[in-house]
């Protein structure tokens, strides 16, 4: 199910840029049928480690990147959003996307062992953030 939220993600970004871009263009990108990435986007549909691969090649995912969107869920984009938006404690975080503390560890444990985030000090920080 985890996939299916970077899915549902990717498309939305692609539908911000050209909001005419469609679901069956979408698949064409992806090379797969509309019917099943729909299905596979709702949870309909779990999707096969051939079409993880095909799809992940279409999109120019390396292993690691694959790998990081098979794991993540709605919860632990929610909070690595609220990490790049400048949300870094993880009180500020949870109030700020109504979730629970302990969900909140949850999400941050699993974006630090992705190496996603890092903490400095008493905040975090996304990788983008963090210089080397």
């Amino acid at each position: 199910m985890s996939f299916a939220v970077f899915l549902k993600r990717e498309f939305e970004q692609r539908r911000a840029r050209n909001p005419r871009y469609s679901l069956r263009a979408f698949a064409g990108a992806l090379h797969t049928d509309h019917a099943t990435l729909s299905q596979i986007m709702r949870g309909r549909r779990t999707i096969t480690e051939a079409a993880l691969a095909q799809i992940g090649a279409a999109l120019g995912l390396a292993a690691v990147q694959l790998q990081r969107a098979r794991e993540l869920d709605e919860a632990d984009y929610a909070v690595l959003d609220a990490v790049r938006e400048g949300i870094a404690t993880t009180g500020d975080i949870a109030s700020n996307r109504a979730l629970t503390i302990d969900r909140v560890n949850v999400a941050l444990h699993r974006l630090l062992r992705l190496r996603l985030i890092d903490m400095r000090g008493k905040v975090w920080l996304s990788n983008e953030e963090v210089s080397p």
